[in-house]
């Protein structure tokens, strides 16, 4: 209502509030807001001036927008094998995957567990190669008491609709570095020298330049008062997580055919998804089918993730197949999302698994 009232509703006071308030949440010199995590890896990678000829070396088990966004600057994003474990990257494989047109690391912190930042960090830096974080799943997320966003040249973060800090739509990126945050604050408005706030209020100057033909990606303040917001419930709201989440895998323990994941955690899980691994060998039906019978017990299920170089554009443009990541393909054969967030009572946990005992008893072989 403050910002409706203030009649000023795009990027603005707030939005610098957020930014303000990000920057200290998570460690960092400076926080940028951007309206997706999406435009904040592409805006990274720009000033980063990875361009045509160059790799990136990322997960295959993400959203596409990771990839997606080095095929926008016409780089290759190459892709290395997870731990079945927790669903990040292998670490140990990544050497394999460096060559001479090699220029850096997207790490994704996969829901919400972080990555062995510290082995990360040291093939960086023997290569010279920067570390962007993906760091949709990971607002909370930290490794040896540190945000992982805190931990490369810079990071993005997701507020999207389904994440544990939501403005609906919307990002943020988050660096250290004084010369990646003015570029990508120029960026991220069409590169003009001065954005509207600057121009129109009282205080404004009536001419600015165009530093560089940037991007509309901005963030409103409408959108910014609502992360204000979220971000103060936040810590409030992971201790619920964390909660709920222990009572989940207490019930799911013995339940036979299904893994859960055990990731190796410095300090701060985030949790912001439910990830099980389901034994389909052992069960007489497919994923499809057994999914479809989880929603007809009126319990929403999903999938995080199909494996990127088993999406048809990828598939065809680099000719990858089956068995290119084993790893990343049984995670994606055998993973189902549980219904999970801080709303989520005890007892929906309960009828959850109840449901998910009631089939697997059904089609056990």
């Amino acid at each position: 209502m403050d910002v409706l009232d203030s009649g000023w509703l795009t990027t603005g006071v707030k939005s610098h509030e957020f930014e303000q308030a990000f920057a200290e949440y998570t460690g960092v010199k400076h926080a940028v807001c951007v309206n997706s995590c999406t435009a904040g890896l592409f805006l990274t990678l720009s000033v980063l001036d990875v361009k045509r000829g160059d790799e990136v070396i990322t997960s295959p088990n993400t959203f596409p927008a990771t990839a997606n966004v080095i095929e926008h600057l016409g780089a290759k994003p190459v892709f290395c094998d997870i731990n079945l474990s927790d669903g990040n990257i292998d670490v140990e494989q990544i050497k394999s995957k460096i060559t001479r047109n090699t220029r850096g690391i997207i790490p994704v912190h996969y829901a919400g567990a972080p990555c062995d930042m510290d082995a990360l960090q040291s093939i960086a830096e023997e290569s010279n190669l920067f570390i962007l974080g993906d760091c949709a799943h990971a607002v909370e997320t930290t490794w040896r008491n540190k945000k992982v966003g805190s931990l490369g040249i810079a990071s993005s973060y997701s507020f999207y609709a389904t994440k544990n800090l939501t403005t609906g739509e919307g990002g943020m990126i988050a660096t250290n570095d004084d010369e990646i945050y003015h570029k990508v604050k120029t960026l991220r408005l069409h590169g003009l020298s001065d954005d509207a706030e600057s121009r129109y209020t009282k205080n404004g100057r009536f001419g600015y330049d165009l530093i560089a033909p940037g991007y509309k990606f901005n963030m409103p303040d409408i959108l910014a008062s609502l992360g204000i917001v979220q971000l103060s419930k936040i810590e409030e709201n992971h201790r619920k997580r964390v909660e709920l989440y222990s009572h989940y895998r207490d019930l799911l323990e013995v339940i036979d055919c299904v893994t859960q994941l055990d990731p190796v955690v410095k300090n701060t899980h985030a949790h912001h998804l439910l990830p099980i691994l389901v034994d389909f060998s052992r069960l007489c039906c497919e994923k499809n089918e057994f999914m479809a019978a989880m929603k007809s017990e009126n319990i929403g299920v999903s999938q995080h993730f199909k494996p990127l170089h088993l999406y048809s554009y990828y598939k065809d443009k680099y000719g990858y197949s089956k068995g290119d990541y084993p790893n990343a393909e049984r995670f994606g054969d055998d993973v189902i999302t549980l219904p999970f967030n801080q709303y989520i009572t005890k007892t929906d946990i309960e009828d959850v698994v109840d449901a998910l005992l009631k089939i697997i008893e059904y089609y056990i072989i």
